[in-house]
């Protein structure tokens, strides 16, 4: 049972909307890598990339640093998406 946050390793993948000070919005593929524990080929090391879709710069390049994700269990106050008195499934 964890009693407080636990290091994690994973990969975040988050689909975004950037939206300049000029121009129109463009979407975009963050992705944020931690290499802890097993780690596929692929992904040796810690790292953040941003490929903007549609062309424009990518944001790939290896830098040092760690990257860390930290489990933590909800707590009471946590917002959880179960069913509410009067909703139903359609």
């Amino acid at each position: 049972m964890m009693t407080g946050p636990v290091a994690a390793g994973g990969l975040a993948v988050i689909h975004i909307r950037l939206l300049p000070d000029a121009g129109s919005p463009r979407d975009a593929v963050l992705q944020v890598n931690c290499a802890k524990g097993k780690v596929p080929p692929d992904r040796p090391g810690d790292g953040v990339t941003l490929v903007i879709q549609g062309g424009g710069p990518r944001f790939d390049e290896q830098v040092s640093g760690r990257t860390v994700f930290l489990l933590r269990r909800p707590g009471p106050n946590a917002a959880w998406n179960s069913p509410t008195a009067g909703d139903t499934e359609r």
